[in-house]
């Protein structure tokens, strides 16, 4: 008994001091925010400090993500992200872009590709022309504005012509859109060219939606000019769709005013410009009216100035004449009524309390002397001649 008993005990006792407490050792793993995957100060700094640190943790997120990216895409976008945030770098970057793109999160994945091929360069190295693509479709998708600064002449030809043979983006040729996109990755040595397509004109013409032939310019609207939709030539923050867009800015070389004296797309004078009125004088006569404004920053509205030129092309974008109809500028007011090929235009003078200066801002406006008036008649092929007056 004895012996039993003293087996059992020790028995006890070994099953007793094998049983140990699990020790649980709490690590803080230091991550980059969500909130700054494609902050490039943010990246740089982690990667800086933590480099590889982290690698094999990252990794099996990765792994993970990659696994359930069929069966639950918003999961996986979860846990590539908390890859990233353990190791920023380019190849967790593109895994991302992939899940995303099975979660149709076009928004972001067009951020996704701005910060690796603008943002991320000096950290992952400049852009090859698979990513110059991926970017620029990506932007398509998600009716974006695409930024080609910096992109080499060669990808932007490969960009353009693989956007034309995807199927998976629909571009209809004679949108606006597609224009921009176009002109957007077109050297510039080839826009002047481009422009002068006919198809090319046409989407121009047709860009100019109020069409209506009879209007007039007169001192109630004389002044008026919508900043917002105005495309300045030497503005490269425009970001807005057509309005602000590549072919808009481009197609300032359609105006006289654009004209270039050598092979470049723009004069460069920093003029603004509405695009107003298009209407038709018959199928090979086309009539173009806009407004261009060079007034000082932050005038008085009745110290803008502003004038109307109207101008007749040929159907291969050539100018074949072309007037400035009305017009607001110091001393001078002279307003218009357009009909169809009719033009009649009353010329004024203004008077002021002292000499005008453009950038004399206090002057006062004491009134305004019609000194004469003049008419134009549009003819058939598109030349505008003076006329007596006609009402």
């Amino acid at each position: 008994m004895y012996l039993r008993y003293s087996f059992t005990f020790c028995l006890l006792l070994c099953l007793f001091a094998c049983k140990t407490k699990e020790e649980v050792e709490e690590t803080h793993i230091p991550v980059l925010h969500v909130s700054a995957l494609y902050a490039t100060d943010s990246v740089r700094n982690y990667l800086s400090v933590y480099k590889d640190r982290y690698k094999d943790i990252s990794d099996d997120y990765v792994r993970q993500s990659d696994e359930i990216i069929e069966t639950n895409p918003s999961r996986s976008v979860y846990l590539i992200k908390r890859a990233i945030t353990l190791r920023p770098v380019k190849e967790n970057y593109l895994q991302l872009a992939k899940v995303l793109a099975k979660t149709n999160s076009a928004t972001e994945l067009s951020h996704l590709y701005f910060f690796l091929c603008f943002g991320g360069t000096e950290l992952f190295g400049e852009p090859d022309a698979e990513l110059w693509y991926q970017a620029i479709s990506a932007n398509i998708r998600a009716g974006l504005r695409i930024s080609t600064e910096g992109m080499p002449a060669d990808a932007k030809s490969q960009v353009l012509n693989r956007l034309l043979k995807d199927p998976d983006i629909r571009l209809d040729r004679n949108s606006t859109d597609f224009q921009d996109y176009a002109v957007a990755l077109l050297a510039d040595k080839d826009i002047i060219a481009y422009l002068q397509k006919p198809e090319v004109f046409r989407c121009f013409l047709h860009s100019v939606v109020d069409s209506g032939a009879d209007f007039e310019v007169n001192e109630k609207n004389i002044s008026k000019f919508n900043y917002l939709k105005d495309a300045e030539p030497e503005d490269e923050d425009d970001a807005d769709a057509f309005g602000k867009g590549s072919f808009q800015i481009a197609a300032h070389r359609y105006l006289v005013e654009g004209r270039p004296a050598g092979d470049t797309v723009l004069s460069g004078q920093g003029y603004k410009v509405n695009f107003l009125r298009r209407y038709d004088i018959n199928k090979d006569v086309h009539v173009v009216v806009y407004a261009i404004d060079t007034s000082e920053e932050s005038c008085p509205v009745n110290m803008r100035h502003i004038y109307y030129r109207l101008a007749t092309y040929s159907s291969d974008a050539k100018v074949i004449d072309h007037r400035v109809i009305a017009v607001q500028a110091g001393e001078q007011f002279n307003t218009a009524s357009v009909h169809g090929n009719i033009i009649n235009v009353t010329e004024n003078r203004r008077r002021w309390e002292k000499p005008y200066l453009k950038k004399d801002f206090s002057n006062e406006l004491m009134g305004i002397d019609k000194t004469g008036s003049v008419a134009y008649t549009i003819g058939s092929d598109g030349k505008i001649i003076q006329t007596p007056a006609q009402r």
